[in-house]
C-alpha cells in the first residue's frame, strides 16, 4: 500500500503546484465580467495568448495619433484600476497616444510577490498579442508603461524577448520597488542593466520604498542613453492627487521618442 500512498501524495503535490504556476483565470473572468459592460472610456477587446483569452481596454487617440501605449497594471489590480491605470489609459489619448491596458497574470488576493515568479512566462505572449493588435491598427510607435509589479514584468519582457527592442520604442517605469522576489533568475537591478530601450523611471516622493529603489537605480538610468529619472512630489505609490502631472510627465517624455 505504501507505494500507492506515495503516488497519491505525489499527484496531490503536482496538482497543488500547477495551481500556483498559472494565472488565476477565474479571477480574470470575474474582473472582465465586472469591467467589460461598464467601460466608460474606450472599448473592451479580447486578445489571445496561445489558447488563452484575456481582457484589454483599447482607447483611440483623439488628437493626431503619435503612437500607442501598452499599459501593465501591478499586483492585485486590473486594467481599469482607478489609480494610475485609468487616468493613463483614458487621458493619454487626449495627448495623441492611443492606449491598450491589458490584463496581466494574477493570483489570489493574499499572494505574495514570490508566488508570482512562475507567472512571468505568461508575460511575453500577452504583450506580443497587444503589440500585434496595435500594429494591425496601424500604430508604429509603441511604448510600454508599467506600474509596480507591471514594471518588473515589462523589464523581464524587454530583456528576454528577442524582438522586444524592435517593437518597443521606450519604457516607462512607475513606482518600481527597490527589489522583488517576483522576477525570476537574478536581482531586478541586474535585469534593468540589460533593458534595450530608453526608460523613464518615475516615482512619488511619499512612497518610501519607491524612493529607496530610485536611488539604487539612478546609476543605471544615467548610464543608458536617453533614459531619465523623475520624481513627483507629494504623492505615493498610486500617485493619488497627482493624476494630471503623472499623465503630462509621461506624455511629454514618450513624445520625445515618437518616430516621425
Amino acid at each position: 500500500m505504501r507505494p500507492l500512498v506515495y503516488l497519491s501524495l505525489a499527484l496531490l503535490l503536482i496538482a497543488n503546484t500547477a495551481e500556483v504556476t498559472a494565472s488565476d483565470k477565474a479571477k480574470e473572468k470575474r474582473w472582465a465580467d465586472q469591467i467589460a459592460d461598464v467601460v466608460m472610456v474606450g472599448d473592451a477587446v479580447w486578445l489571445e495568448a496561445g489558447q488563452d483569452k484575456f481582457l484589454g481596454l483599447y482607447t483611440e487617440a483623439s488628437d493626431g495619433p503619435k503612437g500607442a501605449a501598452i499599459i501593465m497594471h501591478g499586483i492585485g489590480v486590473h486594467p481599469d484600476w482607478p489609480d494610475v491605470i485609468l487616468p493613463l489609459r483614458s487621458q493619454l489619448p487626449e495627448q495623441g497616444w492611443a492606449t491598450l491596458s491589458i490584463q496581466m497574470p494574477v493570483l489570489h488576493n493574499e499572494a505574495n510577490p514570490a508566488e508570482y515568479k512562475p507567472l512571468f512566462s505568461e508575460v511575453a505572449p500577452r504583450i506580443n498579442s497587444a503589440i500585434k493588435f496595435l500594429k494591425n491598427k496601424g500604430y508604429k510607435n509603441l511604448v510600454l508603461i508599467g506600474h509596480s509589479l507591471g514594471t518588473e514584468m515589462g523589464v523581464y519582457y524587454l530583456v528576454t524577448d528577442k524582438k522586444a527592442g524592435e517593437n518597443i520604442t521606450s519604457f516607462v517605469i512607475t513606482s518600481m520597488s527597490p527589489g522583488s522576489e517576483a522576477i525570476p533568475g537574478k536581482p531586478l537591478i541586474d535585469w534593468l542593466k540589460e533593458v534595450p530601450v530608453p526608460m523613464l523611471d518615475l516615482y512619488g516622493t511619499e512612497h518610501e520604498r519607491a524612493t529607496e529603489g530610485a536611488k539604487a537605480r539612478l546609476p543605471i538610468i544615467k548610464s543608458k542613453k536617453g533614459s531619465e529619472q523623475k520624481a513627483i512630489a507629494g504623492t505615493g505609490h498610486f500617485f493619488q492627487g497627482k493624476n494630471e502631472e503623472l499623465v503630462k510627465t509621461i506624455s511629454d517624455w514618450i513624445s520625445e521618442y515618437e518616430k516621425k
